[in-house]
């Protein structure tokens, strides 16, 4: 009741101290009542202090909007507002105030790093260039917004240049990487930041990968410093004797990993794949997949024909394995009855 009363008779800064006493949760909403009566009663400066008070600058803007008083606008923006919302606000003037005008109030206003905000969002590229000349750090801004809106209008040579002159060199590489021309994007990182073509070898890796060109995949992986990638996309396509290559030499805390992959071959199996590997001339993988053959779904036979394929393997083209694969080849046909060809 006696707010009720104070409210009747006007009496605001009585009424603000029994909601702040009484009713603290509509302090707020109280405020911005206050404000919006005193801008009723012609008190702007008064109206605003109650709308910031009440956490509403919003509202004190409004007001002043509407009065088309552009400074006061911009003096509670300054004060109150993220550059960001003043660009918001600003674009609803920008078709009924002469941009001349609202350039000149946001300089007075000491608002220069908005007003190329303000001119990049509305692609005045030359005025936004100006204008920087005047706020240094901001030109990297617009290089970086010239840049965007080039590559959205499809100029990807300019957008490399403007994305350069930026400080945005990866923004560019990413650019022309997307675009697929890596030999482009590889040669400007190498000029600008060579940290950047591990990432690039990697991506171009994973293409090849999923068009199955395994060749390249295999070395932009290595090349990338990543060969587990390497493994795993020969796990993947079912190709577990490359993966076990390349986890022999560039990652063995992955032959756990392939060896179990491997463990799910027959014998059958892992005899074609040593064909295979023969043929593409890779013999020490080929020596893996023969000792990979073990008694099970092929025939004496055939083992003993792959066994004996890795020892003439080993002793053309891997010397130092010779003494160790004829040693297990023994072993294992003395296991299996061939004691004959053992000796």
């Amino acid at each position: 009741l006696a707010i009720k009363m104070l409210k009747a008779a006007a009496q605001w800064d009585r009424m603000l101290r029994l909601f702040a006493l009484h009713r603290p949760e509509s302090l707020k909403d109280a405020h911005a009542l206050v404000g919006r009566k005193l801008e009723e009663a012609g008190q702007s400066a008064a109206a605003e202090k109650h709308f910031v008070e009440g956490g509403a600058w919003s509202l004190a803007v409004d007001m002043y909007e509407r009065r088309q008083a552009i400074e006061d606008c911009l003096r509670v923006l300054k004060n109150h507002a993220s550059e960001r919302d003043i660009v918001a606000r600003l674009q609803t003037w920008a078709d009924r105030l002469p941009l001349a005008e609202l350039a000149a109030a946001l300089r007075r206003a000491g608002l220069r790093d908005v007003l190329v905000d303000f001119l990049c969002e509305r692609r005045l590229w030359d005025e936004a260039f100006k204008e920087a000349t005047a706020v240094k750090h901001k030109k990297a801004d617009v290089h970086l917004a010239y840049g965007l809106f080039l590559e959205d209008e499809k100029n990807y040579k300019e957008a490399e240049t403007q994305y350069v002159l930026a400080g945005k060199v990866e923004q560019a590489v990413q650019m022309l990487a997307e675009l697929g021309d890596f030999t482009a994007a590889s040669a400007l990182a190498r000029r600008h930041d060579p940290s950047l073509l591990a990432e690039l070898q990697i991506r171009q890796a994973v293409g090849a990968s999923e068009a199955g060109d395994f060749e390249k995949m295999e070395i932009g992986f290595i090349a990338g410093k990543k060969p587990d990638l390497a493994v795993r996309a020969y796990l993947k396509a079912g190709r577990p004797g490359e993966a076990l290559r390349v986890a022999k030499k560039h990652c063995p805390e992955l032959l756990k990993e392939v060896n179990a992959a491997l463990s799910g071959e027959t014998a059958g199996d892992a005899i074609r794949r040593g064909r295979l590997l023969e043929e593409s001339r890779e013999p020490e993988a080929a020596i893996d997949a023969y000792l990979l053959a073990t008694p099970g779904s092929a025939s004496q036979q055939e083992l003993e024909v792959a066994w004996e394929r890795a020892i003439q393997l080993a002793l053309n083209f891997a010397r130092p394995r010779y003494i160790e694969v004829t040693r297990l080849v023994c072993k294992r046909l003395r296991e299996t009855g061939s004691l004959g060809l053992a000796a």
